[in-house]
């Protein structure tokens, strides 16, 4: 009899992965009667449970869709089997369907993304070249570009050379300005 650490050194995963295995079904079923625990609570497989276990790890590592264990006492039965493939093939089925609709989804929304960055670029082109255009054209006529004027309406008043003075926080807090 060995350990689970045992097996799972001789399969080549931890032993948190072999206890989680033995921890699902079907596993967990074919497995009773198997375990045992000694007299330091540390537990114990037997031959048969030992096979169990690395079957199941090598059924996985061969199957390309990750199908669950099919424990010996269902193989026998072959209708019961195949219905057991053909509802696990159905679910597959309808996840493949589902994740082929999100792809052309995400497809048509990546183009049309695409599309709009295009558009984009080709404006801030076009806008760089209008630029450029009339800023040559303004140099080799040698006009100063425009400059904006006050409108007539508009009363131009000088900056004010001497600011107000200040009020301080004392003068603020009795109410007395400075000045008066």
């Amino acid at each position: 009899m060995k350990t689970i650490k045992r097996i799972a050194d001789e399969i080549g995963v931890s032993k948190q992965a072999v206890e989680k295995r033995i921890a699902r079904q079907p596993l967990r079923d074919a497995l009773q009667g198997h375990i045992t625990k000694d007299e330091k609570g540390i537990n114990r497989i037997d031959a048969e449970g030992e096979l169990l276990i690395k079957d199941a790890y090598e059924f996985d590592e061969s199957s390309d869709f990750g199908a669950a264990y099919i424990p010996d006492n269902l193989s026998n039965d072959s209708s019961a089997a195949n219905e057991a493939i053909q509802t696990a093939m159905a679910v597959l089925m309808q996840q493949l369907e589902a994740k082929d609709r999100q792809i052309a989804e995400l497809s048509s929304a990546l183009a049309t993304a695409h599309r709009t960055a295009l558009a984009a670029q080709r404006t801030a082109e076009s806008a760089q070249l209008l630029h450029a255009g009339t800023m040559r054209t303004m140099i080799e006529t040698s006009e100063k570009p425009p400059v904006e004027t006050p409108q007539a309406d508009e009363t131009h008043q000088p900056p004010n050379v001497y600011p107000e003075p200040r009020s301080g926080l004392w003068a603020r807090v009795f109410g007395r300005r400075v000045g008066r």
